[in-house]
């Protein structure tokens, strides 16, 4: 979890499997973060790394995208989504959004 600017509000279903998470629903976890357990992820095996609810709206998993061509600023920016799949291919991985 590396998003940890206490201007950025906080959702209480934010919850993101991956190591990091924050079960007290204090802070959620964001693209840098995952970037940052790549490797760790690669050692565990995993070749495919789905995301949801990455995209603005208007709460988590209730279908309000408001946008489908940009990332959530909660969870930071175009070029940290970019950065996240090419350092995933580049270790063997694949990303995928679920929209």
């Amino acid at each position: 979890m590396k998003n940890d600017d206490p201007a950025i509000p906080i959702r209480r279903n934010d919850v993101h499997h991956i190591r990091g998470i924050d079960y007290h629903f204090q802070r959620h976890g964001d693209i840098v973060g995952i970037i940052s357990q790549l490797p760790y992820l690669r050692r565990l095996g995993i070749g495919c790394i789905c995301l949801s609810s990455v995209f603005p709206g208007m709460g988590y998993g209730d279908g309000g995208v408001t946008e489908y061509c940009s990332v959530d600023p909660c969870l930071g920016s175009m070029a940290d989504m970019e950065d996240l799949v090419d350092k995933a291919h580049v270790a063997g991985m694949h990303v995928v959004l679920e929209i």
